[in-house]
């Protein structure tokens, strides 16, 4: 997030920023080289396949709604995730393999 100083300032003077401007003010995550994009990309959605998809949905729609809901009602969306979370088979699945130390493996990915 640029912050509203710096949006507004683009916004009023149409100053153009490059690529590490814009990681460096936190606009865009990663910047990559051209040709290594296919290759990062990749490693991200493996990354993202590694995850419980439950948490990812929890974390999705958490994080989507957070500047849209005051402190008490943000903490309650994120009790309601950690609760449904921890209570799921995904967890208890991974729990169980945590103790045989294998790797999470999440069905339906």
């Amino acid at each position: 997030m640029a912050g509203v100083q710096r949006a507004r300032m683009m916004f009023l003077t149409g100053r153009e920023i490059d690529a590490r401007e814009a990681e460096a003010w936190g606009i865009v995550m990663e910047v990559t080289a051209p040709d290594a994009l296919e290759e990062r990309a990749i490693a991200m959605a493996e990354a993202l396949a590694l995850a419980s998809p439950l948490a990812v949905r929890w974390t999705k729609q958490v994080t989507g709604r957070a500047f849209d809901l005051d402190g008490e009602a943000l903490l309650a969306a994120e009790a309601e995730a950690q609760a449904d979370c921890l209570t799921s088979a995904y967890h208890l699945e991974a729990l169980e393999r945590f103790t045989r130390k294998l790797p999470p493996l999440f069905p339906g990915i």
